[in-house]
Formats: C-alpha cells, structure tokens, sequence
C-alpha cells in the first residue's frame, strides 16, 4: 500500500485539485492495483478545506497542533503495514500520472 499524507491548513484554494491530481496517480495501471490510501491531517482549519476534500475522495483527520511537523506526524500514526510507503505531499503540489513511478 502506498499511504500519501497532505498536512493542510485552510488550504480551501487548492485542496480539491491537490487530491483529485493524488486520486488520478493512484489508478495508474502501472500501479497494478496497489491500494492508496489518502488522508488530508486538517490542522486548525477555519475554512472549507474539510468538506473539499471530503467530497473530492479523501479521508479527513482534524488535528489542532499549528504545526506543520506535528500534522504530518499525525498522519504516519495512521496503521501502516511492513513494507508500506508513505509520501508526505504539500497542499501546493499536484501529482501527475506520468510521475506515478515516484510513488510505486
């Protein structure tokens, strides 16, 4: 499994486009069907940032710390097994298909 973290702070500009992007890699072919697994660490959010990212496909974790270490930190919490890799992935960035080997 591949677990990519978005650590996000009102992030409401660029979240939908951040996770769709995330969404498209993951169903590459290349990946044979590996599972991903996306979570966006909400920290402190005042903004739409959760249901943006809800409804674009992700999983949603609120934490409160306002920091950005610490959010991420959260997110590799989540259960992982042996063997899996987990990407930390800034809000701002998107991930194209073609890039889908850095991930597999």
């Amino acid at each position: 499994m591949i677990g990519v973290v978005i650590p996000a702070h009102n992030e409401e500009n660029h979240i939908h486009q951040c996770v769709i992007s995330i969404i498209e890699a993951a169903n590459h072919p290349d990946l044979n069907g590996m599972p991903v697994r996306l979570v966006v660490v909400l920290d402190a959010c005042t903004d739409a940032t959760e249901g943006l990212a809800a409804s674009a496909g992700a999983m949603v974790l609120n934490v409160h710390h306002k920091n950005v270490g610490k959010a991420r930190g959260a997110g590799a919490e989540l259960p992982y097994e042996p063997g899996d890799f987990v990407v930390f992935q800034p809000v701002c960035a998107r991930i194209f298909p073609s890039l889908q080997h850095a991930m597999g």
